[in-house]
């Protein structure tokens, strides 16, 4: 079984920048509240290449339901939302890492 690599999806509409900005901060209330992120209907399959470990594959249609996967795995691995202490950035990262991390890079 080969893994899918190129999707078109077409009819999509089109989007301003205020669109984005209001995504962002959609995304970064999402970070920091669990429930921004329910209503999500994740796909997935266990995937095995020869003799490889399987992996979990998840199947998404949309960079926000892409976004919205990737926090709930950061959850499920227990790392921790921090925001950079730098003063001029201000960005949320996920931290995994068993020191406090200070900065986003």
């Amino acid at each position: 079984m080969s893994v899918p690599r190129n999707f078109d999806i077409p009819d999509q509409p089109e989007r301003d920048e205020r669109h984005f900005w209001e995504m962002r901060v959609w995304l970064q209330d999402a970070m920091q509240d669990d429930s921004e992120l329910s209503g999500f209907d994740f796909h997935f399959r266990f995937w095995r290449k020869g003799k490889r470990s399987p992996v979990l594959l998840f199947t998404t249609v949309s960079f926000i339901e892409a976004v919205a996967a990737s926090i709930w795995i950061d959850r499920l691995e227990g790392a921790k939302v921090r925001k950079c202490a730098r003063k001029d950035c201000g960005v949320l990262f996920s931290d995994k890492s068993l020191r406090k991390k200070k900065y986003c890079s």
